[in-house]
């Protein structure tokens, strides 16, 4: 395609879209079927009312023509009432939408529905006229209300043979006369009466509305009550396996589904079922029944339950019969696992033993008994509250496979030495596991799926044409039949719908490789790049077959097409708010996505904090109480897959006031980062950072003082969690190793050298035990060690020492870049000052570390999936910062207890830890027991 000419109304958001991506069409076309078949996925998400095109061809070049007419778009809705008395947002209401483009028949549903809305709140003369102006974006839609008279209430009638009752009608519905009739309200206030007086025993009360017309604009309002019982249930329940709050709701249940005769009858049946469901076999309850009136005289229909003591029905014995080929001790072993509470402790169950039944059931089939059946049945014992539970076992005849064949592989040996070795249930002459059976033909469906071959299926209509049984099902036949279609091959991509974005930009992050096996993981991990990239309101993916091209052995080769809606390339947020450890803080944020077409990204980040408080500063700086503002001020640029590369690229440059626990310090940092991923889960960066710091309002003297450091960060990532969000199985094992040396720009002077690296391993562990329960673990170490140890000296060549006599090295790691637990390296149940002390009560910054430092955090943390959204924990924490001798046995530890809500940003976590050894200070002072944090995303 030479060119592309599109001719519609310039005017039109949507042509305008056309003619700025008509560009896209410009491209080799293997057949004039595959051409019109992109065309329409082109136009696919085009509103238009006539479409025509044609080729035209000159000299050897074809050119598209476009002719299009477009719907009209809308630009705004507006609604305007004149005399609008009620709160209501009629906008909210309609299906047409600034954005969206005219449609006769939804503006006529919308005139209608402002109709509706109108005659509900009182006003059945109202009329609705729509006025449609043309802008030069698009038209602008006014719906104009005419309210006409209202409808209002002459006279209101209420008629009840209780006084109670009439008296509410009364104070709800009293005022309504000479208002406005506004049927929504009405019908609130009649719910509301009616639960109010179900709230005070009138279970049985029926309200029936009358609406009577006297003139055009005026009616007459009748309510009448009917079934005016008052109910009392009055519970003695000795036992005290009832819980009293829970009465209102579970008589409202029983009414439900029955009658006022039938209520004493089925207020006894819900207790006894309760009881039973609580371990009582034959539970004893009495209900009587009486009329009494209450002080205002009304009738009360009074129900009096009565549960006297009573002890729960425990099991004496239980026998297993007809049990030929597996005994007592194995189907004893099905009947305890996973018991309830109440048969853990031996009592009656009958849900429990219904479960039991299907479970045994469940284990005959899979051991080659396919017409098992198991029944119980319970007997009262001879002493008194106790039973025995009958357990009949009809085995019937084991079913041994005799064949199994797959047929549809014939031509295909790999598929076929697959099908031989994965259906591991089905053995010549042992016995038939249809349950295993069937989740292995789901799986081998996906495995060939997963080979190429997308469109296989069996072609059996149901089971009954898989497996076939003797008379006796005593031998089984099986016989599978696939068709696998052709092996799906990709050729290569065109992408659609984007106006902005270069096509490239896409095809290079989708990775597309001619001739590469098209499978439904591929193409997962299509969708999923295609998310990464955060620039699409919405994407598609999908595959056109190439009707002119066959490869090798029959493979059909397909054009993966990509549509997508690209979404707005810019943001701006303001975010007041409060830390407890910052203070009062302001944030903000500007940026702009997809530079160039190419996903970009250039972002501005400020914040500034003011503390209320000093606890995490030590305790001389406490008490000078400095008070200024700390901010932080960073500029950050990307860009993915840098100069046509697979490497994607990211540069920072910050500015920042920072406070610490024992110095502040002004920072300024300059960060260019380099990463690829090598595959789908493995992941190589590399980062040089070059920062100059200048701390001051140190404790220590010596920490004051200007520092340059260059490092060269070099890390791998293994990651093979199945979500990062809300992992439930899984690993991911990230290793760095910071290097800051002169060569890299850090500062070589005779008497402050910087010199040293840092290695940090960072592992994470998912270990499932079923589908709810995950037990999470994560190992972080880390040492590093300052290389310049070669000793200063004075004028005279004489060792330089401190005021503690230590001899100084040339060089140390700044107290800035010495480990410190924090963030996600927090052990949970400690504030970020206790955690940070070492052996000798100094917090870590108050150390000189001219030789080495260890860092260790452990984490290991079961959790109950309540949902895919929550989960519930437990947690063991562990860990410390060491200077230059590392002793595992030292670690402090906290127990605790941890609730994860999912968030887009990964899990929020709620918890609560509390210290295993808490420690008393020199003047008496014992640390806290525990402390509840709220993080993102710790493990």
């Amino acid at each position: 395609m030479s060119s592309v000419n599109v001719k519609c109304d310039t005017r039109s958001p949507t042509c305008k879209d056309l003619i700025n991506s008509s560009f896209l069409m410009q491209k080799k076309f293997n057949s004039i079927e595959e051409f019109r078949a992109i065309l329409k996925l082109f136009l696919a998400n085009t509103r238009f009312e006539n479409l025509s095109y044609q080729l035209v061809e000159q000299e050897g070049k074809i050119s598209l023509e476009i002719n299009l007419e477009t719907l009209h778009y809308i630009r705004r809705v507006q609604v305007k009432d004149g005399k609008r008395r009620d709160p209501f947002d009629f906008l909210s209401m309609l299906r047409t939408r600034a954005g969206g483009y005219f449609n006769d028949m939804d503006i006529e549903s919308d005139k209608e529905l402002i109709l509706s809305r109108l005659h509900a709140i009182g006003f059945p003369n109202a009329q609705v006229r729509l006025s449609l102006e043309q802008g030069e974006r698009g038209k602008e839609l006014i719906f104009y209300i005419a309210r006409g008279e209202p409808k209002v209430i002459h006279s209101v009638q209420l008629t009840c043979d209780s006084d109670y009752i009439l008296k509410h009608m009364n104070q709800r519905f009293s005022d309504y006369k000479k208002k406005r009739f506004n049927r929504d309200q009405f019908n609130d206030d009649l719910n509301l009466l009616r639960k109010d007086l179900y709230s005070h025993g009138y279970y049985f009360l029926k309200l029936q509305t009358e609406t009577k017309d006297i003139s055009q604009n005026l009616i007459n309002l009748m309510i009448e009550c009917d079934q005016s019982y008052l109910v009392a249930v009055d519970l003695d329940d000795q036992n005290g396996i009832y819980r009293k709050e829970n009465l209102h709701s579970d008589l409202k249940m029983i009414i439900q589904r029955s009658r006022f005769s039938m209520l004493n009858r089925e207020i006894e049946r819900f207790f006894i079922d309760l009881y039973r469901r609580h371990g009582f076999l034959n539970p004893k309850v009495k209900v009587r029944h009486r009329i009494i009136s209450d002080r205002a005289g009304e009738q009360v229909e009074q129900y009096r339950v009565l549960i006297p003591k009573q002890e729960r029905t425990s099991v004496k014995n239980i026998t297993f019969r007809g049990n030929n080929y597996f005994s007592r001790d194995v189907l004893m072993g099905i009947f305890n696992r996973s018991q309830s509470d109440l048969a853990s402790r031996g009592f009656y169950d009958l849900q429990y033993y219904r479960e039991v039944a299907n479970r045994l059931r469940l284990f005959y089939i899979e051991n080659g008994y396919l017409s098992a059946e198991a029944q119980f049945s319970i007997r009262q014992a001879a002493e008194p509250n106790q039973f025995s539970i009958y357990w009949e076992i009809f085995e019937g005849r084991r079913s041994l496979v005799r064949e199994f064949k797959v047929s549809g592989l014939e031509q295909n040996k790999e598929l076929d030495q697959l099908a031989q070795t994965h259906f591991q249930s089905v053995k010549i002459d042992e016995h038939f596991n249809p349950i295993e059976f069937e989740k292995e033909k789901v799986s081998f469906l996906e495995k060939v799926m997963s080979l190429g071959y997308l469109n296989a299926f069996y072609t059996h209509r149901d089971d009954t044409e898989v497996v076939s049984y003797s008379a006796a099902n005593q031998e089984v036949s099986i016989g599978l039949n696939l068709n696998l279609g052709n092996r799906q091959v990709l050729r290569d991509a065109v992408v659609l719908g984007v106006v902005k974005t270069k096509p490239e930009t896409i095809e290079r992050k989708i990775r597309v490789k001619q001739g590469d096996i098209i499978t439904p993981e591929y193409l997962e991990m299509v969708r999923v790049d295609l998310a990464s990239m955060g620039i699409f309101s919405n994407y598609d993916v999908s595959l056109l077959p190439d009707t002119l091209s066959e490869g090798e052995s029959g493979d059909q080769h397909n054009k993966l097409v990509v549509r997508v809606r690209e979404r707005d390339y810019g943001a701006v947020e303001v975010a007041p708010g409060f830390r407890s450890d910052l203070g009062l803080k302001l944030s903000s944020k500007f940026s702009l996505s997809n530079l160039n077409g190419k996903n970009q990204t250039l972002s501005l980040n400020a914040q500034v904090n003011r503390r209320l408080h000093f606890q995490e500063f030590d305790r001389d700086r406490r008490d000078l109480g400095v008070h200024f503002f700390e901010y932080d001020f960073r500029a950050n640029y990307s860009y993915p897959d840098f100069y046509k590369s697979y490497w994607d690229y990211n540069a920072t440059v910050a500015v920042s006031r920072r406070r610490f626990f024992s110095f502040d310090a002004d920072i300024q940092r300059i960060s260019n980062t380099f990463s690829r991923d090598l595959t789908r889960k493995i992941n190589f960066s590399l980062r040089h950072q070059y920062e100059t710091i200048d701390q001051y309002n140190a404790t220590r003297e010596t920490d004051n003082g200007n520092f340059e450091i260059g490092a060269l960060t070099p890390g791998i990532t293994f990651d093979y969690r199945d979500n990062p969000a809300f992992t439930t199985k899984g690993a991911y094992i990230n290793l760095s190793c910071e290097v800051a040396r002169p060569e890299f720009l850090s500062q070589n002077e005779p008497q402050a050298k910087i010199d040293f690296y840092k290695l940090v391993a960072r592992n994470k562990f998912y270990i499932p035990f079923g589908d709810s329960v995950v037990l999470a673990m994560a190992l972080t170490t880390g040492v590093q060690k300052n290389m310049a140890q070669d000793v200063r000296t004075d004028a005279n060549g004489n060792p330089v020492t401190d005021a503690d006599g230590t001899v100084l090295t040339q060089g140390s790691i700044p107290a800035i870049k010495v480990f410190r637990l924090t963030g996600v390296d927090l052990v949970r149940g400690y504030a970020e000052e206790e955690i940070n002390r070492i052996e000798d009560g100094r917090d870590v910054s108050q150390a000189l570390v001219q030789d080495k430092a260890y860092m260790t955090n452990i984490k290991i943390e079961p959790r109950y999936l309540l949902s895919d959204q929550f989960s519930l924990g437990l947690f063991y924490d562990a860990g410390a910062v060491q200077i230059d001798q590392y002793n595992p046995m030292s670690l402090r530890d906290s127990v605790g207890v941890t609730f994860k809500v999912l968030t887009p940003v990964g899990t929020l976590d709620f918890d609560y830890g509390h210290k295993l050894n808490r420690r008393t200070f020199a003047d008496g002072r014992q640390e806290s027991p525990g402390r509840v944090h709220v993080s993102i995303g710790f493990l």
